[in-house]
């Protein structure tokens, strides 16, 4: 099943990462079970794997998607070469699959500090993947991670508005968050969810409405997961190297969820989630609220207790010492599966761990890529 492009092409709806440590093995596993969309990214590492795997195959018989880090990345730090430097990554990634040319160039996030700031880089590095396109080395581009103020940005100056926005999309934030669908929709850009499942942990399939509805229909929790985004007119992304699991993804176009059943699905706020990285960035009122008011009780008592101590009694040069020292830091396993998701915005391969129950067979979601799962 496809969905027509705004160019004519046809991208397959279903697309899969490829998970796991020997990518060749399962990128065939994946095509061979009638995912005919692979969804990969330079930061992956996995697109050398991927390109073997692809070896033997016709290379009309799949569609191949891949992604450039945005301007200013650990990748693109010069971002006064950006357009340059996003033009050899491109290539690198055409050698890395060992292709000459990719179905689908994303640009993989805005770059931190965001679009209106740093429109400039943004229209910069466009121009690049618009150039790309018209060299015939990509059928299609797009974006991921962008809300309405970078598509407004790139306004300006294009000459091709991106196809697709890959976004994280799940059941738990609303039929329409940030009111992103509905502005694609009306500029002719197809949304494709990764995180179908909820992200990292695939909490939507234990959603207890998504589990309900899934008895109902004598469906699993994640093909109720899966139909709701489809029925939304959006596409997704998933990433298994399990045949069943993949199956399982392929069975969700022989039944309709109900208008009563997908507002119900709509109400649902949990498992929340950001649909692009402006909104990921941006505390809430009331958050930020609570923030403040947590940090300012904490400044009190601890002016409090210096007060107290130096009124008290001298004090000693160990004491001086230790109070004004401090420490701190911050502080995902294995091939369980992940649904594209890791939120893409980050710059490292992190797999986590996931149960995704079905309603007769129990699956664990497989680490699919790093940015941006399950």
């Amino acid at each position: 099943v496809y969905v027509e492009l705004r160019n004519g092409i046809q991208m397959p709806i279903i697309a899969s990462g490829v998970p796991g440590s020997d990518f060749a093995a399962n990128t065939k596993i994946i095509l061979d079970s009638k995912v005919a969309h692979i969804d990969t990214a330079y930061q992956y590492g996995n697109q050398r794997g991927i390109g073997l795997g692809l070896q033997g195959y016709n290379r009309t018989s799949y569609f191949l998607t891949t992604k450039i880090p945005e301007c200013g990345s650990n990748d693109l730090k010069d971002t006064s070469r950006c357009g340059e430097l996003s033009t050899g990554l491109m290539d690198q990634n055409l050698e890395e699959l060992g292709v000459k040319y990719v179905d689908l160039m994303l640009v993989h996030r805005p770059p931190h500090g965001g679009c209106s700031s740093l429109c400039k880089i943004v229209q910069d590095q466009w121009r690049a993947v618009e150039n790309f396109y018209y060299a015939g080395k990509t059928r299609a581009i797009g974006v991921s991670n962008y809300c309405q103020e970078c598509f407004e940005c790139l306004e300006a100056t294009q000459r091709v508005v991106p196809m697709v926005n890959q976004v994280e999309y799940h059941v738990g934030m609303g039929s329409n968050p940030h009111e992103l669908l509905s502005y694609s929709a009306s500029h002719g850009i197809v949304i494709e969810a990764y995180s179908p499942l909820g992200g990292s942990s695939g909490k939507a399939i234990h959603n207890d409405r998504v589990v309900s509805i899934a008895k109902e229909y004598q469906k699993t929790p994640a093909q109720i997961a899966l139909k709701w985004i489809l029925q939304h007119n959006s596409t997704f992304v998933t990433a298994s190297a399990n045949k069943n699991y993949l199956l399982e993804d392929l069975d969700v176009f022989n039944f309709k969820i109900s208008s009563s059943d997908m507002e119900k699905l709509d109400a649902e706020t949990s498992p929340g989630g950001s649909i692009c990285d402006d909104e990921k960035s941006m505390l809430s009122p009331g958050a930020a609220a609570i923030i403040v008011t947590v940090i300012t009780l904490f400044c009190f008592a601890v002016g409090f207790v210096t007060y107290f101590r130096c009124v008290k009694k001298p004090r000693t040069h160990e004491e001086v010492s230790m109070d004004e020292f401090s420490s701190g830091g911050k502080t995902d396993s294995e091939n369980t599966r992940n649904f594209q998701a890791v939120e893409q915005t980050g710059e490292s391969w992190e797999e986590d761990d996931e149960e995704h129950i079905g309603s007769t067979l129990e699956r664990k979601c497989e680490v699919a890529e790093p940015v941006h799962s399950c």
